[in-house]
């Protein structure tokens, strides 16, 4: 599309962080969209990970999907994104993740907030963060497929936030062994699809 940014990132690359975020479109400017597409493979996945020789959650500040990041042009697929605080921040926008495994975090694994976005995760492992695996906090969302476990406090939390309606689509979903529930629905506004 024209006047987006969009990097693209090849099968088999390793990003190292530290105290750094990738930030996808401007915060605040709508002429400054932005994408970022990293489809890796089976084979050759892309990792977005600490650059530290002894990586710990929070290295660095994860990838963060800002409102006016173009959703035609934000896709992850079979990457692995681990060590960040968080390791995904979906603000406003509606990235596609794919077959991707998201851990170690600081934080939530997933943070989604803002609204008007629809992002979804399919055939994704989300698991050993030090809070949520994903928390939703307005827009719609699709889990496909996935696995949500290990985190150390809710698998999912799905809560109403800033009088915006969430709603949540579930299916063919495991959440195991997370260390307070599986999931965790709050406020009045909520949908969820299981």
């Amino acid at each position: 599309p024209d006047n987006v940014t969009t990097v693209t990132i090849e099968p088999g690359v390793e990003f190292k962080m530290a105290d750094n975020q990738i930030i996808v479109g401007d915060n605040s400017d709508p002429n400054l969209p932005g994408g970022l597409i990293a489809n890796g493979t089976l084979a050759e996945p892309i990792i977005f990970t600490s650059r530290m020789p002894s990586p710990v959650a929070g290295d660095w500040d994860g990838i963060y999907f800002t409102q006016y990041s173009d959703d035609t042009q934000c896709s992850l697929t079979h990457c692995t994104i681990e060590y960040g605080d968080p390791n995904l921040d979906i603000n406003g926008c509606s990235p596609q993740i794919t077959d991707s495994e998201i851990r170690y975090s600081a934080d939530d694994g997933v943070t989604i907030s803002g609204s008007q976005q629809n992002p979804s995760f399919t055939r994704c492992r989300i698991h050993s963060n030090l809070s949520e695996g994903l928390t939703s906090r307005s827009g719609t969302v699709q889990l496909l497929d996935c696995i949500i476990e290990d985190n150390d406090f809710f698998g999912l939390w799905i809560e109403q936030n800033q009088s915006q309606t969430t709603q949540t689509q579930i299916e063919n979903c495991l959440l195991q062994n997370n260390q307070v529930a599986g999931m965790r629905i709050s406020g009045a506004y909520n949908d969820a699809l299981i």
